[in-house]
């Protein structure tokens, strides 16, 4: 079987949750549409748990592009009060934007681990992909986290850079492709639900996390035979 999820945003607990509750198996595919940390409270024990599972396959998301983009330039042994020497002001301002939109958690419980930790995460993070097509029961299915901004029809998706796909704001309507369908979990530009909508050759996943965890439902699709699951 294969599921999709998205906006785990550091919630342990839900994701063991939703294994249990989709009776998730060894010979099943789980694919995660971004933002795995931040906000919830336990993002690195969260991104541990994901490093074990070889089932399980990661999106970039906006929360780990603006780790990513931080860290790439911090020493792997970096003390907390000399971060801010090793940033250049674009990066020094993804990082106040990143602590901001709920990063803090994840930075506190990353600067204390170890630096072969650090290291261990830092490259488990540069695994996670932009954009990953499937195909499940003959029909094809384009993985993202927000959609594509600057949408171009025939343009291929290796051509676009990487912010097209973390920086978009879907719309519900929008028709990217005929062949196959988009599946994202970002923010909708003006739509929000706490359930899973489908149009067209869409599927957004978004039912709000960043900052209220306890509010909102964890939302998974199984694409074999189309079924929802929720974990509140």
């Amino acid at each position: 079987m294969i599921y999709i999820t998205g906006n785990l945003c550091g919630r342990l607990d839900s994701w063991k949750k939703l294994l249990s509750q989709i009776s998730f198996k060894q010979s099943d595919e789980l694919y995660i549409l971004g933002d795995v940390i931040d906000c919830g409270p336990e993002p690195i024990k969260l991104l541990f748990d994901l490093m074990e599972r070889p089932n399980v396959f990661t999106i970039l998301g906006r929360h780990e592009y603006m780790f990513l983009k931080c860290f790439r330039s911090i020493p792997s042994d970096a003390k907390t009060d000399s971060i801010a020497g090793y940033l250049s002001q674009e990066e020094a301002k993804i990082f106040a934007d990143w602590i901001k939109g709920g990063g803090r958690v994840t930075f506190e419980q990353f600067m204390q681990l170890e630096s072969d930790d650090r290291e261990a995460i830092l490259d488990y993070l540069d695994e996670f992909v932009p954009f990953d097509i499937i195909k499940v029961k003959g029909k094809n299915y384009v993985l993202t986290y927000s959609g594509i901004r600057n949408f171009e029809a025939g343009r291929s998706l290796e051509d676009y850079p990487v912010q097209d796909f973390i920086y978009n704001k879907p719309k519900i309507g929008l028709n990217y492709f005929d062949d196959k369908v988009i599946v994202f979990a970002a923010s909708l530009d003006k739509e929000q639900s706490s359930k899973i909508l489908m149009d067209k050759n869409m599927i957004s996943l978004n039912c709000p996390a960043e900052g209220m965890e306890t509010q909102c439902a964890l939302a998974c699709i199984r694409l074999d035979d189309m079924k929802e699951f929720y974990i509140e």
